[in-house]
């Protein structure tokens, strides 16, 4: 297993929703129907393009873009979009190898697959979905963001004695 690099450290930016947009720096993360509607709407701007013999360099990804800037009035501007969460943005090498190889079993030992996604029966008689994710969970009463903090300097503490 790899050690922790101690000349990296994460910078996390608080995601804020604007007009309903989730934002995060200068990268937006747009629900699937959000960009449902923007696709709708380029290709409807596209084809009245057309209609009337005019060009346009305009790409859907730049309209989407121009869109959230336009609607939110970010600064600084958007730069960068996804379509839904991900569940690895933030996560290093080693967690994206684990949860593949997690996936991998979950797989192979589904009692089946209900619209891409895997499904056991369980002992109760209840259907369930897998869904393995890396998460921090705050404790009830605890303050969020002062308990990440408290959690950080624990890690950090505990990665300094694996590098030693």
């Amino acid at each position: 297993m790899s050690k922790p690099n101690p000349n990296v450290e994460r910078i996390e930016t608080e995601k804020v929703t604007k007009k309903g947009y989730v934002l995060q720096g200068t990268h937006c993360v747009l629900k699937p129907t959000q960009h449902e509607t923007m696709t709708a709407t380029f290709n409807q701007f596209i084809d009245q393009c057309l209609a009337v013999s005019l060009e346009t360099k305009l790409t859907l990804d730049d309209h989407i873009l121009l869109t959230i800037n336009n609607v939110t009035g970010a600064s600084p501007k958007v730069k960068t979009f996804q379509v839904g969460a991900s569940k690895t943005s933030n996560s290093t090498p080693e967690m994206i190898e684990l949860i593949s190889k997690i996936d991998e079993l979950v797989s192979e030992y589904a009692d089946c697959f209900i619209n891409g996604k895997p499904m056991f029966l369980c002992t109760d008689e209840v259907p369930r979905e897998y869904s393995g994710t890396f998460t921090t969970r705050t404790p009830n009463g605890e303050n969020r963001k002062e308990y990440i903090e408290a959690l950080t300097k624990q890690v950090k503490e505990a990665t300094k004695e694996l590098i030693s």
